[in-house]
């Protein structure tokens, strides 16, 4: 094989397979099936949502989810919202 000296017992650089930490501790957590700390939030966040729809309208963490300001921004970046992430709609 090219690349390899005798008595060299490394495979050459290009044959290298880098495993990190993270890497294996994905691996785990498919083992043992327990989901993605992404996941877990995103199904939370799901939940809740569906939870301030069967509220009633009076009930305040429902109304503050619905409150929409008047007014305008300011100049700048946007602002990251909750409720416009793509998988709560």
């Amino acid at each position: 094989m090219a690349g390899l000296c005798e008595g060299d017992n490394e495979p050459p650089r290009s044959l290298k397979v880098r495993v990190t930490r993270f890497d294996h501790q994905r691996n785990t957590e498919k083992k043992l099936g327990v989901p993605s700390l992404s996941e877990e939030i995103t199904r939370y966040q799901q939940e809740w949502k569906q939870h301030l729809r069967r509220m009633e309208r009076t009930r305040i963490p429902k109304l503050a989810f619905q409150y929409a300001p008047t007014g305008h921004r300011g100049q700048g970046r946007p602002k990251h919202r909750w409720k416009d992430r793509d998988h709560l709609r």
